[in-house]
């Protein structure tokens, strides 16, 4: 039987291993575990001024048990807000502001710094 295995490390990203076969080798598993990553997003109107106040979210594709899950946040004065810790994989980044929202991929890598910058339309 095959297994799927969430390996999570206290300030490092989580992994998800699938197709994990238990057996009587005595030879250890290594399982490289990714740096957390960082990703920064920018929310402008259309003519690019900065939108405070703007509700920011983030979500993992795949989201099983152990992996971090930052909570919503909003953008400050400058029209930013920053998840300092997010597991490596695929993301979705949602934007809520004034009754609409956007939403945008984000694609994170080992220890990345990533930016996301999201243009809200008129309302």
């Amino acid at each position: 039987q095959a297994y799927t295995v969430v390996l999570s490390v206290k300030d490092m990203s989580s992994v998800e291993l699938h197709g994990i076969v238990a057996n009587d080798s005595a030879e250890p598993v290594r399982v490289p575990i990714p740096a957390l990553a960082s990703v920064e997003v920018e929310v402008v109107d259309a003519v690019g001024a900065p939108l405070p106040h703007a509700e920011v979210s983030i979500r993992r594709d795949s989201q099983p048990a152990g992996f971090h899950q930052p909570l919503p946040s909003f953008t400050d004065a400058s029209g930013r807000v920053r998840f300092p810790k997010v597991d490596v994989g695929r993301h979705r980044v949602w934007l809520t502001l004034g009754g609409q929202e956007i939403e945008a991929p984000a694609n994170v890598h080992d220890g990345e710094a990533v930016f996301l910058r999201l243009v809200a339309a008129p309302h």
